[in-house]
């Protein structure tokens, strides 16, 4: 065995603990957090259907006019305002998520932006269900 091949590499030093490599895995706040992106990669995987889900039961609120005189229905469209605001605000926990530093003390904030999205959706989903009709 060589010199070389005995040291781990060339330069007598093994590749992976090269200062330079541990520098490029180390994230802003000097602490490693290799798997940042898991958080945001699955709230994305989440959102896309579920933007699809909402967009759609968004359309079915629509339903909630067909009974309303010409004058129109104050209630309902007041109701259908609100739960476009807040569908529309699911998007925001996407967003955010992938702006939170890539620190492993902000895996809090990761896994909030996850349960704040799907309380959204359901929020969402239950201002849809509960649409008064025509009034």
């Amino acid at each position: 065995m060589t010199g070389r091949a005995a040291c781990g590499g060339i330069g007598g030093m093994d590749p992976a603990s090269h200062p330079s490599r541990r520098a490029a895995r180390q994230a802003p706040g000097g602490t490693d957090n290799e798997r940042w992106w898991v958080a945001p990669a699955v709230l994305t995987l989440l959102a896309v259907p579920g933007s699809a889900v909402l967009l759609f039961a968004v359309a079915l609120g629509q339903m909630g006019f067909d009974p309303c005189p010409p004058s129109g229905c104050p209630r309902t469209e007041r109701h259908y305002a609100v739960t476009v605001a807040v569908a529309a605000s699911s998007l925001i926990p996407v967003i955010g998520i992938w702006l939170v530093p890539h620190r492993r003390g902000l895996t809090w904030a990761r896994v909030l932006a996850i349960i704040v999205y799907v309380l959204v959706f359901a929020a969402t989903i239950g201002m849809v269900v509960t649409m008064p009709m025509g009034e």
